[in-house]
């Protein structure tokens, strides 16, 4: 979604094969969105002057569910842990808008204060907190008396307000003043105001530290959980996520999160266009990966592992492309265990059939080694996929060529040289592996339906 472009669309793309699937309506200047707990509702914040407020769409059926006007300004949304309210902040109007989700109907609005910026639901004390930029109160809302039980004094200047997953502390912070404010949930009662780098903007978590992006500073300041309330100095320290500073890429999502592996994350960097690996207890990043050479403004780790549900049984989620018979490898590090197991996958009778690919594409070269630094051609039989005859006269052949793992990239249009045969040449800039990718639009054939070409480049 990007309001500043006009756009009213909420899109909709398959986390794992990650095509668009949809455009969903999500009413005027879409500007955050939030999914609640139980995967129900996906709301949108819609900012407005006037008519500003949240649009609900129901992800079963992927359609409009309902829409309130809550308030002027821009909105951010928070819900209880049992999916029994949400909370919708109105900016400008300085209000907290409290919405009955199994009625889909407005509750009440509460004055919070001035400039309400963010919100976070602690489940501990099933109480959600508002941080006031304009008079820097952090002011919280009983969940279930869905009133103001506490109002703590902080700076004003807050912009960003978090609490960790089943934790007694809340993190606070404070742009204008670059600190972070903790307090306890438990008591409702500030505990430290911690010095940070300039223009604070966000911060994320893993399960040992709390992890501050700092808008004008390339270094992430990382406080330690633990101790918080015992300790009268709290332990910081930083590190190094990348050359400069990533200024000018505010965004309102996470531009730091956790990694699937324990005690590491990743950050972002828009002016590096880089994304910087950390694992805790290290000096600087273990690593970098290129974004094709855009800025990446924000991440999100997707992770299919495998977790504990039950006492010694672990699970996790997967979507395979169609029906059949399948080998799966099962491989666990420590201690070594390996095994295979079969499962058998039955036709899903609500889910559409897939269109079968209209081409085929077969590789004609006889070197299947390239050398970096020198002309590679490589040339491709077309033919149609059910009658097997050559495909002739493909204008829209498109070729997108990358080095692994996707460090560098070429896309061009594919030239006929006779009877369905067709040819692309690129220099390989380096030695490694790349591979080839072919579309044609007019077949209706996208990169990703076609099983791409490997290619080898020594030096």
């Amino acid at each position: 979604m990007d309001p500043k472009r006009g756009s009213k669309d909420a899109l909709r793309f398959h986390a794992e094969r990650r095509p668009v699937r949809t455009n969903i309506d999500a009413g005027a200047k879409p500007s955050r969105v939030a999914l609640q707990p139980d995967g129900r509702y996906l709301w949108v914040g819609n900012d407005g002057e006037n008519d500003g407020g949240v649009t609900v769409i129901d992800t079963a059926t992927q359609r409009f569910a309902a829409r309130f006007n809550t308030g002027a300004g821009h909105h951010e949304i928070a819900f209880t842990n049992d999916d029994r309210f949400a909370f919708v902040s109105n900016r400008q109007s300085g209000t907290v808008s409290i919405i009955d989700i199994r009625k889909l109907a407005r509750v009440k609005d509460i004055n919070a204060g001035s400039l309400p910026t963010s919100l976070s639901f602690s489940s501990l004390s099933k109480t959600l907190y508002v941080a006031n930029e304009g008079d820097g109160d952090i002011v919280g809302i009983d969940g279930t008396r869905l009133e103001i039980t506490s109002r703590m004094k902080a700076a004003a200047g807050l912009t960003a307000i978090r609490i960790p997953a089943d934790s007694r502390f809340g993190f606070a912070v404070n742009r204008t003043t670059s600190t972070v404010h903790i307090f306890d949930v438990s008591t409702n009662r500030l505990l430290h105001a911690v010095p940070v780098g300039p223009a604070p903007d966000q911060i994320s978590f893993t399960r040992e530290f709390a992890y501050v992006h700092c808008s004008e500073s390339e270094f992430v300041t990382m406080i330690k959980i633990s101790g918080l309330d015992k300790d009268a100095q709290v332990s910081v320290t930083r590190f190094p996520a990348g050359q400069t500073a990533p200024k000018g890429s505010s965004s309102v999502a996470d531009q730091i999160a956790p990694a699937v592996e324990d005690s590491a994350v990743l950050v972002s960097n828009a002016s590096d266009r880089m994304i910087y690996y950390y694992m805790e207890g290290m000096a600087a990043p273990m690593g970098s990966f290129q974004n094709y050479r855009r800025e990446p403004r924000a991440v999100l780790v997707f992770d299919n592992g495998l977790r504990e549900t039950a006492r010694g049984v672990y699970s996790t989620s997967v979507r395979l492309p169609r029906a059949g018979s399948y080998d799966v490898a099962f491989l666990l590090d420590s201690p070594r265990l390996v095994n295979c197991f079969d499962i058998t996958v039955v036709e899903n009778p609500n889910q559409p059939r897939e269109k079968s690919v209209a081409i085929r594409i077969d590789s004609l070269s006889k070197l299947e080694t390239a050398r970096a630094g020198e002309k590679y051609t490589l040339r491709v039989k077309v033919t149609d996929a059910n009658s097997t005859q050559p495909k002739k006269d493909l204008k829209d052949l498109g070729v997108l060529v990358f080095l692994a793992p996707g460090i560098w990239q070429q896309r061009e249009l594919a030239t006929e040289t006779g009877d369905g045969v067709y040819q692309i040449s690129f220099v390989p800039p380096q030695q490694g592996v790349y591979y080839v990718f072919f579309q044609s639009p007019s077949l209706g054939v996208l990169y990703n339906q076609l099983p791409p070409l490997n290619i080898q480049a020594t030096k």
